[in-house]
């Protein structure tokens, strides 16, 4: 008996030590999925922008956020700065270099409704956060 309260003991702490080890959360990233949500429930399909699947697919990394900063920063939209304004907050506090990461990063050729973008944002979000990509 002593020895099954043992094993209990073991396995459930093997099993919680990766719980310990969660990467911290960026709470500018976590406002930028709150601010894309409210952004898609007043946007229509009328506004298209670079489709950014390939950086998405390839990862979620920060050539991903870059080039979604670049594109909302040509948009003279209030929603879009808020947007532009914690990834730059982001990317401060990542040391993160855009004009480095972008250097090899091909433009896309297709385009999608911009709420494609955003969704894609919130959902690369939500994968960094959860994986600590």
């Amino acid at each position: 008996m002593e020895m099954m309260m043992m094993m209990l003991v073991l396995v459930s702490a093997a099993l919680m030590s990766p719980c310990a080890a969660n990467p911290v959360r960026s709470l500018n990233l976590d406002h930028i999925i709150d601010l894309a949500d409210q952004y898609n429930k007043t946007m229509y399909e009328k506004f298209y922008v670079e489709d950014v699947t390939h950086l998405v697919k390839s990862g979620c990394r920060n050539k991903f956020f870059c080039r979604v900063h670049d594109i909302l920063k040509k948009h003279d939209r209030t929603e879009d700065k808020k947007i532009v304004r914690n990834l730059d907050v982001f990317f401060k506090e990542g040391n993160v270099n855009c004009t480095e990461e972008l250097i090899n990063v091909p433009h896309a050729t297709t385009e999608k409704p911009i709420p494609f973008l955003l969704e894609n944002l919130a959902n690369c979000i939500r994968r960094r956060n959860f994986m600590g990509i």
